[in-house]
């Protein structure tokens, strides 16, 4: 087991718990994350051939960040469609407002940048 935590300058520390794991088939890693001590998700990745990692546990680390941003943000285009009374968005409207939700949540990219993802 292989833990990593980082600290946003907000003060949410994020922690992660990784493991490995192997069959005679596979290998793969997996990561719990923490954060502020309270469980919030877990994401597996599996392997078949040699991983290109920077370190090890970054695909899994990197894409459980991906994950829990891609659903923040799903959520925060589901509230301001609903606030703003549209039912079908443009494409273009919904890139201005995913990139609204990036400047409004820096969080997820610092921590990306903490990781050295």
């Amino acid at each position: 087991m292989s833990q990593r935590t980082v600290v946003t300058k907000d003060g949410t520390e994020y922690k992660f718990e990784n493991f490995g794991w192997s069959t005679s088939r596979s290998w793969g890693h997996e990561s719990n994350l923490y954060i502020n001590g309270v469980w919030s998700d877990w994401k597996r990745v599996t392997y078949i051939n040699r991983t290109w990692e920077a370190y090890q546990y970054q695909s899994c680390m990197r894409g459980l960040i991906y994950d829990l941003r891609h659903e923040a943000e799903k959520g925060y285009i589901d509230s301001r469609k609903v606030k703003e009374g549209i039912k079908r968005l443009r494409k273009a409207l919904r890139e201005n407002w995913e990139l609204d939700f990036q400047a409004e949540n820096p969080v997820y990219d610092e921590v990306l940048k903490a990781l050295n993802l």
